[in-house]
């Protein structure tokens, strides 16, 4: 381009800033299908969050079962202690 005053760098230049707005144009393009899987994804989250949630409060209830169950257990083996001492 030597007739328009443009060195070769200036078009290599002109080039890059051109390949650089079209990657920033396909960007801008592809917006919505991200927008619509962080979406879906956001939707997953919060159904597994749900899962979740329930798990935890059916492990704290099981778990709370166990620790009356040990405390009756307990119970039981002391009131056995006694009868058996109240026996002699």
């Amino acid at each position: 381009m030597p007739e328009a005053g443009d060195s070769l760098d200036d078009l290599r230049r002109d080039v890059e800033h051109f390949q650089h707005r079209m990657a920033l144009k396909a960007a801008v393009a592809a917006m919505p299908a991200f927008e619509a899987e962080r979406s879906t994804l956001e939707e997953k989250i919060a159904a597994a969050n749900k899962l979740l949630e329930a798990a935890e409060k059916q492990h704290r209830e099981v778990s709370n079962m166990k620790r009356k169950l040990a405390d009756l257990d307990k119970q039981r083996t002391q009131l056995e202690q006694r009868m058996r001492k109240s026996d002699i």
